[in-house]
């Protein structure tokens, strides 16, 4: 009867993990192709002045990863200074952090995509005023 409780309680757990990292992702997609629409005229720019798409890739990849990576060290360090006054203990295990930091900067490298293919669709003359 205990273990058929944990296990619920545990099915639970994971499914809320499962949503916030959910809802973590879109609002980092969502945020970066709002941060990539604000500089398409840059954009536009940089592509008038011969820079390769490689960089530009590469420009708005670190950017994700930037917030991505901020996001999850905030989190963490809030979960860290806060634990101990949650009505349940809290156990952090290191593996399970390890993997959902994985699972984070994954989803950060999948949100940029939207913004990235947004930033080589730009033509170059949108620099010009087109």
């Amino acid at each position: 009867m205990v273990k058929g409780r944990l296990q619920r309680m545990s099915a639970i757990l994971g499914l809320f993990r499962a949503l916030l990292i959910a809802v973590s992702i879109i609002i980092i997609a969502l945020l970066i192709y709002v941060l990539t629409m604000e500089k398409i005229k840059s954009i536009a720019t940089l592509k008038l002045m011969g820079a390769s798409n490689w960089v530009i890739v590469r420009l708005i990849l670190e950017q994700s990863l930037v917030i991505t990576v901020a996001a999850f060290v905030f989190a963490y360090g809030l979960v860290a200074l806060t634990y101990d006054r949650f009505p349940r203990t809290l156990v952090l295990i290191p593996e399970e952090t390890i993997i959902t930091f994985a699972v984070i900067f994954a989803g950060g490298l999948v949100a940029s995509l939207l913004g990235i293919v947004q930033a080589l669709r730009t033509p170059p003359s949108l620099a010009l005023g087109g």
